[in-house]
């Protein structure tokens, strides 16, 4: 199975939204939201592409914990995977980006470590000036001290300058919901003259995402996309002509998850790697129509039912195995569990506000798709439960 990265499905109106913005000179901020798998990477990989092939130039932040490197979202301009598929980063800061992500509060480490990798392209004589005056800033003691925050934002305002000297330039920033507060330094790219595009996980918001809200030029919802698109993308993915049963069980299986690419993708990738999947008469089908369709592991519900801790992962795989569960049944259920009825309540209401679980008004509990509750069933057959 292939997978092109250089395009995006059903995003049209964004894309022109976006490249409009850099089209304008001006410096601006536009911020991108939406639930996770819903596609803000892939549509921060289509605009850097997009805007390269425009002669802008690129510079690529990605502010979540969990990137390898600097270089974990490239850009090529050949649409070459880069750090994450080609193993590595020869970033000589890499080590200290990784270990540095969990309390780069600003995002600063990220911004040095992203601008060091792509020093010759940007090719001004005062850049290693002013990267040693951030990092040195970055590095003294005393943040709390009156000042700090305006002289580090005076300092980077005079590096994204020093970027933006030779040209056009964007800043494209992944995950900026993870950096605790990001806006006094996307404020300072923008501030420069770059368009600065920002993707920011939809949900609870966090102070730091609040503000970043706020301070934007504009703001963009990725809701799911059209039914047809997401088909679409199935069949792009197959690479080969794809029974009705396949389309038709993911549907089934993923409720009103299908139209979210992230999860429809990793779901039919998962039914490969299963080999769940096979050639029949030329056609791409289901082996076993009939055999549950579950998330793969790792996928976001799954995980976040699991970092609740306490009642949350067996309260999960109680509803997905009872046909019948209501809210009424908690007591039942925490009697079952040796639990504290108050804990079990507490772990149900997280579940749903999470979008785990979803209530109806006659109090029938349910897991968000069928899939979800495949797999929670599958954990529970596993374990013994």
């Amino acid at each position: 199975m292939s997978r092109d990265r250089t395009t995006v499905q059903g995003r049209d109106a964004e894309l022109t939204a976006l490249r409009a913005a850099s089209a304008s000179g001006d410096g601006r901020l536009v911020v991108v939201r939406g639930p996770a798998g819903i596609g803000r990477s892939a549509l921060l990989d289509a605009v850097g592409q997009q805007l390269r092939a425009d002669g802008v130039r690129v510079l690529p932040l990605c502010f979540g914990a969990g990137a390898a490197s600097c270089a974990e979202r490239p850009y090529t301009a050949d649409g070459s995977g880069g750090a994450d598929e080609a193993g590595g980063s020869d970033c000589p800061e890499n080590a200290a980006c990784s270990a540095g992500a969990d309390g780069d509060v600003f995002g600063i480490a990220r911004t040095v470590c992203a601008v060091r990798e792509r020093f010759e392209e940007f090719d001004d004589v005062g850049l290693a000036d002013s990267l040693s005056s951030v990092v040195r800033l970055s590095e003294a003691a005393g943040r709390d001290a009156e000042g700090w925050a305006a002289r580090m934002a005076t300092e980077l305002g005079l590096l994204f300058e020093r970027i933006g000297r030779r040209g056009r330039t964007a800043v494209l920033v992944d995950d900026a919901h993870t950096a605790a507060e990001p806006a006094p330094l996307l404020d300072a790219a923008r501030r420069s003259g770059s368009l600065v595009v920002a993707t920011c996980r939809d949900g609870e918001p966090t102070p730091g995402t609040a503000e970043l809200t706020t301070v934007a030029d504009e703001v963009l919802d990725l809701g799911p996309l059209a039914d047809e698109t997401a088909e679409e993308l199935v069949r792009r993915a197959a690479g080969r002509r794809l029974d009705d049963t396949v389309t038709t069980g993911l549907r089934t299986a993923l409720g009103p998850l299908f139209t979210n690419p992230g999860t429809l993708l990793s779901t039919f990738a998962d039914l490969w790697e299963r080999d769940r999947l096979t050639v029949f008469r030329g056609r791409l089908c289901l082996r076993l129509p009939m055999e549950s369709i579950e998330l793969p592991a790792g996928h976001e519900l799954l995980e976040y039912a699991g970092a609740l801790g306490g009642e949350a992962p067996r309260v999960l795989e109680a509803v997905a195995l009872c046909d019948n569960a209501d809210v009424d049944g908690l007591p039942l259920l925490a009697e079952a569990f040796g639990a504290r009825l108050d804990d079990v309540g507490v772990a149900l209401d997280r579940l749903i506000a999470a979008g785990v679980l979803t209530a109806r008004p006659d109090g029938r509990l349910s897991c968000r798709c069928p899939a979800l509750a495949a797999s929670a069933a599958a954990r529970a057959g596993a374990l013994g439960g």
